[in-house]
């Protein structure tokens, strides 16, 4: 992770912990725009990805591997957050 988002900012919520069939993101109402939230695996290539506007976004995690991943958010070229995730079956 870069140093800018070694912290998990406190405006950031991820849940459930660790993740099963989904993984819902919210951010606060503030963050307008659209966002990009990324999952990676451990070689740093995206697994699962998706665009969205709101506060919100939910992640279908139900065919994706066990294990640890990196959760990162972009507002256009910006990093909002980065975060460590687990998905377990």
């Amino acid at each position: 992770m870069n140093e800018e988002a070694k912290e998990e900012p406190p405006w950031l919520q991820v849940y459930p912990s660790p993740a099963t069939n989904e993984l819902a993101i919210v951010l606060p109402e503030v963050s307008a725009g659209e966002k990009v939230v990324s999952l990676l695996n451990g070689a740093g290539r995206v697994i699962l990805s998706a665009a969205f506007a709101g506060s919100q976004c939910i992640l279908n995690t139900g065919d994706t591997p066990a294990g640890m991943y990196i959760l990162k958010i972009m507002s256009g070229n910006k990093l909002m957050a980065e975060k460590a995730v687990m998905i377990k079956r």
